[in-house]
């Protein structure tokens, strides 16, 4: 049975009364045989100017550190004429990758990226669906991040 929580004046469903978390995961991507550069690359170009000179080696997630830097306050960024599951992606990227609840992602889709001409009427329930059938951008659903006391 699905319950409705309130949130900022406005209903959103939590699926069980759970809230679902999502990541990027880079080793998602790599079964997936996706490159993370260049998806982080025809997304937010040059952000590799981001990357700290001195390292010899980076990683994933030094790429999507520099991504985060280099993009998170770009104004075309992310745009409300971009597929669904590209908003998601740019929005995590945004976020640095951090553990991103699915009610805060379908608000970045259905409100923040709202135009009435790219009008998004998706439920929590619908999204949830979209981002786990993901087989391109590496989307994982995630344990809850835990709370610091």
């Amino acid at each position: 049975m699905e319950e409705i929580e309130q949130t900022e004046n406005r209903e959103v469903e939590i699926i069980g009364n759970i809230e679902s978390y999502y990541v990027i995961d880079v080793s998602r991507l790599k079964i997936l045989n996706r490159s993370l550069d260049g998806m982080l690359e025809s997304r937010c170009p040059g952000y590799k100017d981001y990357l700290k000179a001195k390292k010899r080696e980076t990683n994933d997630n030094d790429l999507l550190k520099a991504a985060t830097n280099a993009c998170a306050n770009m104004e075309a960024f992310i745009r409300p004429d971009l597929p669904i599951q590209d908003i998601v992606f740019r929005s995590l990227i945004r976020v640095g990758n951090k553990v991103t609840s699915l009610s805060y992602l379908h608000e970045e889709v259905t409100d923040k990226w709202y135009t009435p001409s790219n009008p998004r009427s998706l439920s929590v329930k619908d999204l949830k669906r979209v981002l786990d059938s993901d087989t391109y951008y590496g989307f994982l659903e995630v344990e809850a991040p835990s709370k610091k006391t």
